[in-house]
């Protein structure tokens, strides 16, 4: 009945409880299911570090029941966990063999989710030839797909030519997403593309309509919850900022980066606000404060 983005700790504190239930009477299914969901309810609320234990420990108990479904969605929740903390390499073996499992059963529509999370792992990864490599095959199966599937294909898809230099294909892309995502009310897939046009005006040099869309995410997962997107989001103002040549006004939000980061235990991506608030502060002359955020960045 939790189906709104925002209900994350209502359906972890149910999930929490099913996991108990399900340790008391030995269920390895249901406790493979409540754990997946755990970490899907750490996940989606922004606390990635939380998220990684339970979704590994899914992943072991659907790979010894040897149930080939269970076993590709906990390892692509597990890829997703890792690219987003920034273990790219480890995430890309580990949802390849989730595509594996999905091709061989003839999964079409896990296929595609797999297909959509490891070409945003390669994109996260600056490796925009390889998306295209892993996307190429999935746009025939896009017409029937439904439309989560195409909103994360778009995403991928759009993010893979913005890196290739093809902004207005990379435009055409994330407009459809957008569309897809107000057609479906899927909050959390309006952030992204708000995120991803923001980041193709800045390329562009407009720096004023790039913060106005990363302002724009930040206010769609402030509502549905997602602190680890809205740290994002501060960390993506304060760069912009930096480019326009308004390095004061990039302290604060990039300041709530690393707060929010470390408040969530994430240190590498609170070491990367750090190292661009180092910058800010280095632009404006503070070279004592700077070389601070430079050592723990």
């Amino acid at each position: 009945l939790l189906q709104p983005d925002g209900d994350h700790q209502e359906r972890l504190a149910l999930w929490s409880s099913a996991e108990v239930a399900a340790r008391a009477l030995d269920d390895a299914v249901g406790l493979s299911l409540a754990l997946r969901w755990i970490a899907v309810s750490r996940y989606r609320s922004g606390d990635v570090v939380g998220a990684l234990a339970p979704a590994r420990e899914a992943v072991t108990l659907a790979d010894n029941r040897g149930e080939p479904e269970a076993l590709s969605k906990a390892l692509l929740l597990q890829g997703e966990v890792l690219r987003d903390l920034c273990r790219f390499e480890e995430a890309v073996e580990v949802l390849q063999r989730a595509l594996d499992i999905a091709t061989v059963a003839g999964d079409r529509d896990q296929e595609l989710d797999v297909r959509a999370a490891l070409g945003t792992t390669h994109n996260r990864n600056y490796r925009p030839h390889e998306a295209l490599q892993v996307l190429s095959p999935a746009l025939a199966l896009l017409a029937d797909a439904s439309e989560h599937q195409q909103i994360w294909m778009l995403h991928s898809l759009s993010l893979a030519h913005r890196l290739l230099g093809l902004r207005v294909e990379a435009l055409a892309m994330n407009a459809k997403m957008s569309a897809l995502c107000l057609q479906a009310h899927d909050r959390h897939g309006l952030g992204h593309a708000y995120q991803d046009r923001g980041w193709i005006v800045y390329d562009e040099g407009d720096y004023e309509a790039a913060a106005r869309y990363m302002e724009l995410m930040s206010a769609v997962f402030e509502d549905t919850g997602n602190l680890s997107e809205v740290a994002f989001a501060m960390e993506a103002l304060g760069q912009i900022a930096i480019a326009a040549g308004r390095a004061a006004d990039a302290l604060p939000p990039l300041s709530a980066a690393v707060q929010q980061f470390t408040d969530l235990k994430n240190p590498i991506r609170a070491g990367r606000s750090r190292l661009h608030r180092a910058l800010a502060l280095g632009m404006l002359g503070r070279v004592t404060e700077a070389q601070a955020d430079w050592a723990t960045g």
